[in-house]
């Protein structure tokens, strides 16, 4: 009977073990996912990028150039961020440099996350036709080219990729809103041209852009 009792009691055991030793190693393997998981997902409070931004005609001929972008991580969901962007010119207008700043709203899941953006800012473009004038005759007798400064609203949306706890890929598709002046006046023996200097429509440029950031 005691023999009995003590193998009753020695194979229960055996099976407690088996058991806790079993529920013990589930519980790290999913402890250690869980970590990972939240590693790859979880932002630091800053990042910092560089980009390679595609915006269509906001230069003439030339529609592509280098970027930096960088973000203040202030919620799991939240973030502000700031963007700028320098488009070279192939043609006899000047260079722009767009810079935005604004939010970053969205969700995180796993290795990616999804967001909306919304960034206020300006567009300024060296050499830019900004006066014609015309003489007596109505020939033209000179023209003057200058710097010319617009506010602009970028919206679109974001993906971004988890590589690893410290670096991300970025993709960013959206549309730029440029709120132009006026036209530019025309002169006539120092004149305003009636009509010459009405004001501009707002225009819209679609813009693409891809970037690694890192995170810390």
């Amino acid at each position: 009977m005691n023999n009995l009792w003590m193998n009753s009691l020695y194979r229960y055991s055996i099976v407690k073990y088996r058991f806790t030793a079993r529920t013990r190693f589930a519980l790290c393997l999913f402890c250690l996912y869980s970590s990972l998981a939240f590693s790859q997902d979880a932002p630091g409070r800053f990042e910092i990028g560089g980009t390679l931004a595609a915006a269509r005609d906001v230069v003439p001929s030339s529609n592509l150039g280098p970027g930096l972008q960088a973000d203040v991580n202030l919620t799991h969901f939240f973030a502000l961020e700031g963007d700028v962007t320098w488009l070279p010119s192939q043609a006899f207008s000047g260079n722009s440099l767009v810079a935005t700043f604004g939010g970053k709203v969205g969700v995180r899941k796993g290795h990616f996350g999804f967001f909306g953006v919304a960034r206020p800012g300006l567009v300024t473009t060296s050499n830019t036709f900004r006066q014609l004038e015309f003489n007596a005759a109505g020939l033209v007798s000179n023209f003057r080219n200058d710097r010319l400064t617009e506010r602009v609203l970028d919206l679109g949306g974001a993906i971004e990729y988890y590589v690893s706890r410290h670096w991300a890929v970025r993709w960013d598709v959206g549309d730029l809103l440029r709120f132009d002046e006026r036209f530019p006046p025309d002169l006539m023996n120092g004149v305003v041209v009636p009509g010459s200097n009405s004001p501009a429509p707002n225009t819209n440029h679609f813009q693409f852009s891809t970037g690694i950031h890192y995170r810390f």
